[in-house]
């Protein structure tokens, strides 16, 4: 990936400034409003027999990602972490730019992860 130019200084501010803005009057950003369509999407897709929904979102999400270069099997990973913490009885949790306080969900190793393939969720489809 490229190294991102250094800003300057005014371009600094005006983006300091926008989002200050954007905090102040409560507008989501781009990543709020993809959080609640992803938590969306996979809740419905975890409900009894949408085993198919959630096969063809697992495909799309990670060809869509493929697409911007990153790994087939780290976007697999990815996705199929997320998945198994949802299963797991992971919640939605808001953007705690808000104040809106709670304890994160610990990081791990794609690889090290017990749901890594989540084989119980893709078999015979």
């Amino acid at each position: 990936m490229r190294k991102p130019k250094p800003r300057r200084p005014e371009q600094k501010e005006k983006q300091r400034a926008y989002r200050a803005r954007q905090k102040a009057d409560r507008i989501p950003s781009r990543d709020d409003v993809a959080r609640i369509v992803l938590h969306w999407a996979i809740t419905g897709a975890l409900e009894p027999g949408q085993e198919k929904q959630l096969t063809g979102l697992r495909n799309m999400v990670i060809e869509r990602l493929v697409e911007q270069e990153f790994s087939e099997e780290g976007a697999r990973c990815r996705f199929d972490e997320i998945v198994a913490r949802y299963e797991d009885g992971w919640d939605f949790r808001p953007n705690p730019i808000f104040g809106v306080s709670f304890t994160g969900f610990p990081t791990t190793n794609c690889h090290d992860s017990p749901h890594y393939y989540l084989k119980r969720r893709y078999r015979d489809l």
